[in-house]
C-alpha cells in the first residue's frame, strides 16, 4: 500500500516540485502512521524533513524531523530517534515552538529506558478482541482501534508507556485533498492541504482554498479529502461529507474557474477526546482505543463513558485520556481512581482503575470548561541575506471581568546598536486602553500606541506592558517596528509567527501558524 503514492512524490521531486513532493511524503507517511507502521513512517518523514530543509524552510523541517523521531521512539528505535535528534541544526529547533518538548520527552525516555530501550518493547502479539468485544468493552458506537499482546510479569510503567504510545501515535488535524478536474487542455490532477484550527469549543473550522493554476482555467473538478481520526463533521459549506471504509470523506465540486480565479469553501467540525483502555487478564494484555463525543451543558462541557469487563474479569484497568487543550478539567468522575494528568500539546489524564468481573462496568467522565486562551505574536526583522536584525514579542493574556493585559518588547539580535525603533500597537475599536510611556492616537477605527526606543545596545531588549479592557481575542495583530540607520539595506521580509494557547510554556501552545 502506498506504492504509487511515494512514486508521485519521487516524480514530483525529479520535476522540480520540491514542496508539493514533500507534503506528498507527509502525506503517506501519516497514511502509514494510522495503519501502525510506525518504523515506515518515520523513515517517511526523515524523506520530508531533507526536501523542507534543502529548500530552506526551517519549521516545516523541524516538524518532520520531530515526527520521525516520535516514530522511531514508539517503535522501540531510541537509537534512531536519539540520532535525528542530534543532526537537526539549530535554526530549525528554534522555528519550532514544540521540537524543545519533544527533545525533551526524547531524553527523559533514553534516561528511563537506557540502552536496552529495544529489547523492553519486543513482545509477543495475540489475537485482538473481536470489533463487537472491543467496542463493548469500551462503551463505544462508532469504529474503535484494538491491539493485544502477552506479556510475563508486572505492568510496569515502561510498558503502559509503550502501548499507550503505541495506540495514540501523534495528533493530526491536517485535511489532504485531492484534485481531479478537466481544463481546456485536458485532464488535471493537484493537491489541498488545510488545517482543523480550533474555534468556539468543542468546534474546528477549516478553509479550503484552490486557485486554478492552469492555462485557460479548471472547467469543472472534484476536491475529495479524508478527515483526521478524531474529528467528527458536523457543517460542509459548498460540498458534502461521506462516510467510508476509512473514514469520514468531504467532496467539493468546483465548476468554471477562470484562471487565477479562486475557490473557497468551510468544513466545520467538532474534536472529540480519545480515549485509550489497557485491560490486563493475566499475561494477555487488550488495548482498545476510541474517541467519545464532547457535549455542551451550558455554560460548561461534559464526556463521559462507561468501561466493561471483559470475558473472563478483568485484574487492572489502566486507561488515558486525551483533553484537547481549549477545554480544562472542573471535575473528574470516579472520585476513588489513581489519577495523573500530564500537560503536553493536549491534556492527558492517565486513570488507574479497579478490576472488573465480565460485565460489571465503571463511567469516566469530566466536567471541563473553555480555557482562557492568550496570544503570543514573534516578528523577525532580518536582512535579505538572512541575519536577524531584531525581533518584537507581544502577548495578549486575559484577566477578570472583561480586561486583558499587553506586553511588549524587541531584542536587539545584531551585532551593533540599534537606534531610533518605533514599535507600533494597534488596538481594536472599541477597547478601553490604559497606556503610559508611549504615544497614543485615536481614530475612529482604532487607537494606535507608538514606542520610541532611542538606542538599543546588542542583546539588550525594551519592554513595557498596558492595561485595556475588550474581548482579548479580536487584539489579535503582531507588532509593527520601524528601524532607522538601515536605509541602505533591503530588508527581505519581517516573519510573523501568531500562538494562541496556555502561554505556560511551548508545549501548551495549540495553534500555531506561519505568514512568511
Amino acid at each position: 500500500m502506498f506504492e504509487e503514492e511515494l512514486k508521485e512524490a519521487e516524480k514530483l521531486l525529479m520535476e522540480g516540485e520540491t514542496l508539493k513532493a514533500a507534503e506528498k511524503f507527509i502525506q503517506v507517511a501519516e497514511g502509514l502512521d494510522a495503519q501502525g507502521d510506525y518504523l515506515a513512517a518515520a523513515q517517511t518523514f526523515l524523506r520530508a524533513a531533507e526536501i523542507y530543509r534543502e529548500r530552506g524552510e526551517h519549521y516545516g523541517a523541524a516538524s518532520a524531523f520531530k515526527d520521525a523521531m516520535i516514530r522511531f521512539l514508539v517503535s522501540g528505535k531510541l537509537d534512531e530517534a536519539l540520532r535525528v535528534a542530534e543532526s537537526v541544526k539549530e535554526e530549525e529547533i528554534r522555528s519550532s515552538p514544540t521540537f524543545a518538548f519533544a527533545l525533551l520527552m526524547l531524553e527523559e525516555r533514553r534516561k528511563e529506558l537506557g540502552d536496552k530501550a529495544a529489547e523492553v518493547f519486543r513482545l509477543e502479539e495475540a489475537e485482538p478482541l473481536s470489533e463487537e468485544d472491543a467496542r463493548r468493552a469500551v462503551g463505544a458506537e462508532g469504529r474503535v482501534k484494538s491491539k493485544s499482546v502477552r506479556v510475563e510479569g508486572e505492568l510496569g510503567e515502561d510498558f503502559l508507556e509503550r502501548v499507550f504510545a503505541d495506540m495514540r501515535g501523534t495528533a493530526n488535524r491536517r485535511v489532504e485533498f485531492k484534485l481531479r478536474g478537466r481544463s481546456r487542455e485536458g485532464g488535471v490532477e493537484g493537491h489541498v492541504s488545510c488545517e482543523l484550527v480550533p474555534a468556539e469549543p468543542p468546534y474546528y473550522v477549516a478553509e479550503v482554498k484552490l486557485e486554478a493554476v492552469w492555462e485557460g482555467g479548471l472547467e469543472e473538478g472534484i476536491l475529495e479529502g479524508l478527515i483526521p481520526e478524531g474529528f467528527k463533521v458536523v457543517d460542509v459549506e459548498g460540498g458534502r461529507a461521506e462516510e467510508a471504509d476509512e473514514g469520514t470523506k468531504v467532496i467539493f465540486s468546483v465548476v468554471r474557474l477562470t484562471e487565477g480565479e479562486k475557490a473557497c469553501f468551510t468544513l466545520r467540525a467538532t474534536r472529540e477526546v480519545a480515549r485509550t483502555v489497557v485491560f490486563r487478564r493475566g499475561g494477555l494484555i487488550d488495548a482498545v482505543r476510541t474517541y467519545l463525543p464532547v457535549k455542551r451543558e451550558g455554560g460548561e462541557f461534559a464526556v463521559s463513558s462507561e468501561v466493561y469487563g471483559v470475558a473472563g474479569g478483568v485484574d487492572e484497568v489502566f486507561l488515558e485520556d486525551e483533553i484537547p487543550l481549549e477545554l480544562s478539567i472542573i471535575e473528574v468522575f470516579p472520585k476513588e481512581g489513581d489519577l495523573r494528568l500530564i500537560e503536553r500539546e493536549d491534556t492527558l489524564v492517565r486513570w488507574k482503575l479497579k478490576s472488573l468481573k465480565e460485565g460489571e462496568s465503571v463511567k469516566v467522565g469530566y466536567r471541563l470548561e473553555r480555557r482562557p486562551r492568550a496570544l503570543l505574536f514573534e516578528k523577525e526583522l532580518r536582512l535579505k541575506d538572512g541575519r536577524i536584525l531584531a525581533k518584537a514579542i507581544k502577548t495578549v493574556k486575559p484577566l477578570d471581568e472583561g480586561k486583558y493585559i499587553v506586553q511588549v518588547s524587541v531584542k536587539n539580535l545584531s551585532r551593533s546598536t540599534l537606534s531610533n525603533i518605533e514599535l507600533v500597537d494597534i488596538v481594536p475599536k472599541g477597547h478601553i486602553v490604559n497606556a503610559e510611556g508611549c504615544e497614543t492616537a485615536k481614530s475612529n477605527e482604532e487607537t494606535r500606541l507608538t514606542w520610541k526606543v532611542p538606542l538599543l545596545k546588542e542583546d539588550e531588549t525594551f519592554k513595557d506592558a498596558y492595561w485595556a479592557t475588550g474581548d482579548h481575542l479580536d487584539h489579535n495583530q503582531p507588532l509593527y517596528i520601524k528601524l532607522e540607520g538601515y536605509e541602505t539595506v533591503k530588508v527581505e521580509n519581517a516573519g510573523i509567527t501568531r500562538y494562541k494557547g496556555a502561554l505556560k510554556g511551548e508545549k501548551e501552545v495549540y495553534e500555531k501558524k506561519q505568514n512568511r
